[in-house]
């Protein structure tokens, strides 16, 4: 699977509630970069499987969401774009 075909597995796996299995799919060198204000607690780099791990727990403790949907995919070299 190439960057973008892992991205979709994962976030179609995390939106089905396997959770389990979308994370084994984050690589060990993965880095998320969640822009906003430094007031909220999930913004911010998050480096690696352990650490955007981390990432999930503290959304899931500060936030209650009621919907979630991927807008679109940015593919570019190694990285992945998204927006939703």
């Amino acid at each position: 699977m190439n960057n973008l075909e892992i991205v979709q597995k994962y976030f179609s796996l995390f939106l089905a509630g396997k959770t389990q299995e979308a994370f084994e799919l984050i690589s060990d060198n993965a880095v998320w970069t969640i822009k906003g204000s430094a007031n909220v607690p999930t913004v911010g780099r998050w480096e690696g499987k352990e650490q955007i791990t981390a990432f999930f727990n503290r959304f899931a403790q500060n936030f209650e969401p009621k919907e979630f949907n991927i807008i679109h995919y940015f593919p570019s070299d190694d990285k992945v774009f998204v927006i939703g």
